[in-house]
């Protein structure tokens, strides 16, 4: 089985905006800074404004929006500082959505000039649960990630407008930043993104399996990967370090990426009550957050009203990632067994 056939690297260009400002925004009063945040030059382009594009698989296109907002922390002589920018005035974004001016005010605890590190987080919070993740960590850099993360898996907002687009999270780093130094702010991608297509080959049309799930067959001492069905528990990146970890106690829950797809009940869910007609396939998308070093992965699905799991015989191979990009698996489901498909 040929691994490159099973891990299709996907990786989506954009071109760089332009803008008529070549500098920022002279600080005004207050040390309230207008800083210019420009989106990574490639790789899946998370949650601003997400529209499938016209490839097979589709690409994602990267904007920012009206509303959004950045979580900022800063961090001078021991003590963190954290806050949020003001939602972003659509006036304040260039007409290509490619770069966006955010007002950024220095926490006046921090002495005129003094020197200080700081971290800014753009992910897309969930409006029905706004306290569930989505801001840093009290006392600390630790960015924690927005909870729900199972119900994300598609590219657009099929079956409710409140989630099903997958939400990445982008970061920005400058140490020992001043006022007067901090400049434009070039994000870059904290994970990549899982492009799972199910086949329904069967020969007969069928409900949408319950949830799918890649997980790896042991624990792994080095490796992990998460994003999916975490229950209570916190994800989280320590962004002065860059190392992601989960507060769950169980290791399957930190090596397996989970799609909750049409549980039964659920109607919340985004491609809920679905059908997948004989011979067709679709393509669930996943954030996910992980060491560059993935694990071998052995698929599962969980049908409507099944009492256990059907799995694949055989893992996937190991697999090195890089954030900002999306990988390609393929399953089929042939009416009595799970498989990948190359």
């Amino acid at each position: 089985m040929n691994i490159k056939k099973l891990f299709l690297l996907a990786a989506f260009a954009l071109v760089a905006a332009s803008c008529a400002k070549n500098e920022i925004d002279a600080p005004a009063q207050g040390r309230t800074l207008t800083l210019a945040a420009t989106l990574p030059a490639d790789g899946p382009e998370s949650r601003m404004t997400y529209a499938p594009d016209s490839r097979t698989p589709h690409g994602l296109t990267l904007k920012w929006a009206a509303g959004d907002k950045l979580h900022l922390c800063f961090v001078h002589g021991g003590q963190y500082y954290h806050a949020d920018t003001e939602a972003l005035e659509a006036s304040h974004i260039t007409t290509d959505g490619k770069r966006a001016n955010f007002t950024v005010t220095v926490p006046a605890a921090i002495p005129a000039d003094a020197a200080f590190d700081f971290y800014a987080v753009y992910q897309k919070i969930n409006t029905r649960s706004p306290y569930n993740g989505g801001y840093f960590e009290a006392g600390t850099a630790n960015y924690i990630f927005e909870d729900y993360e199972e119900q994300c898996i598609t590219l657009d907002r099929e079956g409710n407008t409140q989630k099903g687009i997958i939400r990445p999270a982008l970061r920005y780093t400058q140490k020992n930043a001043t006022a007067a130094t901090l400049g434009s702010m070039a994000f870059e991608h904290m994970g990549w993104v899982l492009a799972l297509t199910f086949t329904n080959s069967s020969g007969a049309e069928m409900d949408l399996p319950a949830s799918l799930r890649l997980q790896y067959d042991r624990e792994s001492p080095t490796s992990f990967i998460w994003n999916g069905f975490h229950g209570f528990n916190t994800v989280k990146t320590d962004l002065n370090s860059g190392t992601a970890s989960s507060s769950a106690s169980g290791w399957n829950s930190k090596a397996c990426v989970h799609f909750d797809i049409n549980i039964a009940g659920y109607n919340w869910l985004p491609l809920y009550g679905q059908k997948l007609a004989a011979g067709a396939s679709i393509t669930l998308y996943r954030w996910v957050i992980s060491t560059p070093q993935i694990e071998p992965m052995r698929g599962y699905m969980m049908r409507i009203g099944a009492q256990s799991e059907n799995r694949t015989v055989t893992p996937l191979f190991s697999k090195t990632v890089q954030s900002g990009k999306v990988y390609h698996v393929r399953l089929e489901w042939d009416g009595s067994a799970l498989q990948w498909r190359e």
